[in-house]
């Protein structure tokens, strides 16, 4: 059935807004949070590159499975998340993954999806956990800025996996925080090598916010960069009080990702993609009584 899959798709600058106000209701009435920004389940060359996600913390889901029958034709492959902003507003009880990458099904047989690239995205601590990742070919997380650090009800990790192992799994120049769990394992027996198979760890700034002990081996022998910092402040970006995540040229770590680039997310190339400067929108978007409150610069276009 390959004429069936929905192939060459590009989603790009974009504004995602889920309202805070009914998220935050819906979850007082029934415990349930928004479903996600989108999720899909079939797809071959898809760009998701220059979004603005606002509103209440959301997902994105690439789940390539139906719980309600057997889809042997669903495969997810040549999947790029490149240069995206999430700017939610936190609240602990909607907190959740940025992605979803679940590309085995779990109930039935089909072939796996493979190759995927999440790099350059700027995510908030709104969102926590930067992925839940339950079996994937070929992945490469790199240059991201993940600043979630509280735990919440989806993950209080840095990687969550489950499910089916992630094979040929990059994780580079990253920063993110440990959270509490680091890399969580949840396939038996419960080992690092049991879930990312393969995997490369490397240049990252991991960012030890629950006083977990973390060490510049906690993912991998010298996966992570000296000097372990304890909170975000730390880090060294410019100013994120207007969401200026760039590190400063006093940063402990400038210059020190692969080839001598900065970890975390390439600016440049982010306000190139997003075709606006995230340190113009200070604040998210807050939905309160029908209104739309904007904190800070007004971004008028795409």
């Amino acid at each position: 059935r390959q004429n069936q899959v929905v192939h060459d798709i590009a989603i790009t600058q974009n504004t995602f807004n889920i309202d805070l106000v009914l998220a935050q209701a819906e979850h007082a009435a029934t415990g349930n949070s928004p479903k996600g920004w989108f999720e899909f389940k079939s797809g071959d060359n898809i760009d998701i590159v220059g979004n603005y996600f606002t509103g209440a913390p959301s997902v994105i889901g690439v789940t390539q499975h139906s719980d309600e029958g057997r889809t042997p034709w669903t495969k997810v492959k040549n999947l790029n998340i490149e240069s995206n902003f999430v700017n939610s507003t936190y609240d602990v009880n909607l907190s959740r993954q940025f992605i979803i990458l679940a590309l085995i099904d779990p109930f039935n047989s089909n072939e796996p999806g493979f190759n995927t690239t999440i790099t350059n995205n700027l995510v908030k601590e709104a969102v926590i956990v930067p992925m839940q990742s339950s079996g994937n070919d070929t992945t490469l997380m790199s240059h991201n800025t993940f600043t979630g650090q509280a735990g919440g009800g989806y993950g209080n990790c840095t990687v969550f996996a489950e499910g089916g192992p992630a094979i040929a799994f990059t994780f580079t120049d990253n920063i993110a925080s440990f959270i509490a769990n680091g890399l969580s394992c949840q396939i038996a027996p419960f080992g690092q090598s049991d879930c990312f198979p393969g995997g490369v760890f490397d240049h990252n700034v991991i960012v030890d916010t629950a006083a977990a002990g973390v060490t510049v081996n906690s993912f991998g022998a010298a996966s992570i960069l000296a000097p372990i910092k304890t909170a975000f402040s730390q880090v060294g970006f410019v100013n994120t009080a207007i969401n200026d995540y760039r590190l400063s040229g006093s940063s402990d770590f400038k210059g020190d990702g692969t080839g001598g680039s900065d970890p975390g997310v390439e600016w440049s190339a982010l306000v190139t993609a997003l075709g606006f400067d995230p340190s113009a929108v200070a604040g998210p978007v807050v939905t309160t009584a029908g209104k739309v409150t904007i904190s800070g610069a007004v971004r008028v276009g795409p």
